[in-house]
């Protein structure tokens, strides 16, 4: 290696060592909180948990219930609960919907209201 190149490399680690020092600093200081999506085996019930605009498109009004557990019997095991309603509005190329979903898993539970706005493009 040439003397430049070396000179070159040492410019670089030097350059990064300042940042992975931060990175390394801020990943032991923060607390990690992960976070698990609600579960669904059925997505036909809940389309705008996947496609938001999928809102109205049945043109007409609907509401859904949904509820899942699994590992019945369990104590802490995961329950899903959603209720939705989407609808046309008297234009027929805008639609609208909402959702209102409780996910529990062990001590956590989470609450989640989503609204939804769609445009149909002919």
């Amino acid at each position: 290696m040439k003397k430049h190149t070396v000179h070159k490399v040492f410019k670089v680690v030097k350059f990064l060592k300042p940042g992975l020092a931060f990175c390394f600093i801020n990943f032991i200081t923060f607390n990690c909180v992960a976070q698990q999506d609600p579960q669904f085996s059925l997505y036909m019930f809940d389309k705008m948990a996947l496609n938001p605009a999928a809102a109205g498109i049945n043109d007409a009004l609907e509401a859904t219930a949904v509820s899942r557990t699994q590992w019945m019997g369990m104590q802490g095991a995961p329950v899903t609960n959603a209720f939705l309603i989407e609808s046309p509005l008297n234009n027929k190329n805008i639609a609208w919907g909402a959702e209102l979903m409780n996910d529990r898993i062990g001590p956590t539970s989470n609450t989640m209201v989503q609204g939804n706005y769609a445009y149909k493009i002919q």
